[in-house]
């Protein structure tokens, strides 16, 4: 689960920041200044909003990782300690590509990838609503 929400996001990082420089680097024909129309200046404002919706996604993902990783493990003077059994599944599945998966983690990957998904469609939507006004 966890490659997949990296993997995801260096493709929607890579396409912010494509985006971005490729408004940003248009150059006035007339005089020296970078200019961009309305709707790419929403789109780089837009994709400030992204990044930080992203990280507060990733964020909740993560504490929700841990809470779960906490709440399973076994608590010892200051310290967890991971049962076995998580253990070998949770290596066997860091070395599995995500193809390889049973079904039902599949879903578990998937589900993750929709909430990543669902926000930036959202935020898609949004803008064309802009664009056509």
């Amino acid at each position: 689960m966890i490659v997949v929400m990296c993997v995801v996001l260096f493709v929607v990082g890579s396409i912010i920041v494509s985006t971005a420089l490729f408004s940003v680097n248009k150059q006035c024909s007339s005089k020296n200044q970078t200019v961009c129309s309305l709707s790419e200046l929403m789109l780089l404002l837009d994709c400030g909003m992204v990044r930080e919706q992203l990280a507060d996604l990733i964020h909740q993902q993560w504490s929700e990782w841990m809470r779960y990783l906490f709440e399973n493990s076994v608590k010892m003077e200051g310290s967890v300690i991971i049962p076995t059994h998580l253990v070998l599944r949770w290596k066997r599945q860091m070395v599995t590509t995500y193809r390889n998966l049973p079904k039902d983690e599949q879903e578990s990957d998937l589900e993750q990838a929709d909430l990543i998904l669902d926000l930036i469609l959202k935020k898609h939507h949004h803008k064309k609503w802009l664009d056509d006004v």
